[in-house]
């Protein structure tokens, strides 16, 4: 999902598990529909090469994966989402996260186009986080866009970065600008409001606004 109430578009991606040779992704756009992605003419991008004889398409046109890998890059796709949180940094903002059952961890750039969309530059993960054993089965995402992978064990993972030392879900450099290591623990994290104004530290990471209601500067017209 390109979740709309953090600036995505609303399209839908389709984690399709194969059943010999490929694995795919199909990308739906927002408010469109009837499409037919081949099931069970075409594994992937290729003809399934065990197509019951005789079967005509439902309807044409048959509509291809927005991504798809054979089944030495894994066993079963795992769907995600398309990143809108802050934990990860920019550099993953707008890149779709998604994984497979083998325990690999991926993600893809995505940039929609009239009615569907491309995915390129396919990165592996695998190196950058730690714990996945188990069976990669889920990867869901909070109100505030931040990722979670699920394993098959048990286990639950939130998804951060060597910026997040303490393992509070809130960027460092972010909390100690704003003063967040002087209030409790409990108010310190992502789901703290230490400020009581109703949006929590990750809401005012988003909306860059002042976890502790600091002052705004306001500049006259023209000004830098």
């Amino acid at each position: 999902m390109d979740a709309p109430a953090l600036d995505g578009t609303g399209a839908l991606l389709i984690a399709d598990v194969g059943q010999s040779a490929r694995e795919e992704i199909d990308y739906e756009p927002a408010g469109d529909g009837g499409r037919n992605y081949g099931w069970p003419l075409r594994e992937g991008t290729i003809a399934n090469p065990s197509a019951p004889g005789g079967v005509a398409a439902a309807y044409l046109p048959l509509t291809g994966p927005m991504h798809d890998y054979p089944r030495s890059q894994g066993i079963s796709v795992t769907g995600g989402h398309v990143y809108r949180g802050r934990l990860l940094g920019d550099a993953f903002v707008g890149r779709y996260v998604f994984g497979d059952y083998s325990n690999r961890l991926r993600s893809l750039r995505l940039t929609p186009t009239a009615g569907s969309a491309v995915a390129d530059d396919v990165r592996e993960h695998n190196g950058e986080v730690g714990g996945l054993t188990g069976g990669l089965v889920s990867i869901d995402a909070d109100l505030q866009g931040e990722l979670y992978v699920v394993l098959i064990s048990g286990a639950i993972l939130r998804l951060t970065t060597t910026a997040d030392a303490d393992g509070n879900g809130v960027d460092d450099a972010w909390a100690a600008t704003f003063g967040l290591a002087g209030v409790a623990a409990a108010d310190r994290g992502p789901f703290g409001d230490p400020d009581g104004d109703g949006f929590t530290n990750a809401q005012e990471y988003r909306r860059g606004s002042h976890p502790l209601g600091g002052p705004v500067a306001l500049f006259g017209e023209g000004a830098d």
